[in-house]
């Protein structure tokens, strides 16, 4: 075989292993370039975000303005979703002297905007507000009437924003949830270690939707109180385990000697019997 057969069949197995590794650089420079062109200038952010507060109480009201900018000619629609609901009869959605660009109802929590119709389409404002939902569902089993009852996620959004049906920015709080912290704090102030054992069996009971019956047992174990000291013979205090001790060796000498002095009259009256 001659230097150019040689070189010929090195310069073909080079071809073929780089061949896969180009591939797969193109493909990845070809999807950052589609993504970029979907939504490479628009900027999202929250008007005033340090009022807005990272914790939401069930049913607290909330309202922040969205601002929405750089928004590319070739971006035909935005789609904007939040887990607050409609408050006091006010629409969730208010984009200001565009809302009569928005056809869709504004009180719906999922709505999409046709930027077509949009006279300055490359920036919206636009303010959302409402109220933190509740997070507890209630299930009733129809034949025993038993009501169950499960906990929501608390990690909810404020707003969710899709760019052409693409997911692009998200923004979430922390639901309060009442009854769940109204549960772990009364687990919390038992501590008395022979109820261990129950406290077990009554955050099973929780977990298992049966909330209002396991809060009753909890509030009836936080109730018992250990006393906090000993009264012998309902007259003396005992306030440590050393009094005790110390009140123990007492009786136990004084019934020593009363034993003996007893014995010894026992005795005597043996013998002056015997005499």
């Amino acid at each position: 075989m001659d230097l150019n057969s040689i070189l010929e069949i090195k310069l073909n197995e080079e071809t073929l292993y780089m061949f896969p590794k180009k591939n797969i650089f193109l493909s990845l420079l070809f999807a950052l370039i589609l993504f970029a062109g979907v939504s490479s200038g628009i900027t999202v952010e929250m008007e005033n975000p340090s009022n807005v507060p990272t914790y939401l109480e069930e049913g607290e009201h909330v309202s922040f303005v969205l601002l929405i900018d750089n928004i590319d000619e070739d971006i035909s629609s935005l789609t904007l979703e939040t887990n607050l609901l409609s408050a006091n009869s006010e629409p969730i959605y208010d984009f200001g002297d565009s809302n009569k660009y928005v056809p869709v109802n504004r009180y719906d929590k999922k709505m999409n905007v046709n930027l077509s119709s949009f006279p300055q389409r490359n920036f919206i404002r636009v303010s959302i507000s409402g109220k933190a939902p509740s997070g507890e569902i209630n299930h009733k089993d129809e034949d025993t009437g038993l009501v169950t009852t499960t906990f929501r996620d608390s990690k909810l959004k404020y707003y969710e924003l899709k760019v052409n049906e693409e997911p692009y920015n998200i923004e979430t709080f922390e639901l309060r949830i009442q009854k769940k912290e109204n549960f772990e704090k009364t687990m919390q102030s038992i501590e008395i270690d022979e109820l261990d054992g129950l406290k077990l069996k009554t955050r099973d009971l929780f977990d298992k939707g049966l909330v209002t019956e396991s809060q009753g047992i909890a509030n009836e174990m936080s109730t018992i109180k250990l006393p906090n000291n000993l009264k012998m013979f309902g007259i003396v205090n005992v306030h440590s385990n050393l009094q005790l001790n110390i009140f123990a060796i007492v009786f136990l000498l004084i019934g020593a000697i009363l034993g003996a002095i007893l014995y010894s009259r026992s005795i005597s009256d043996e013998d002056d019997d015997i005499d």
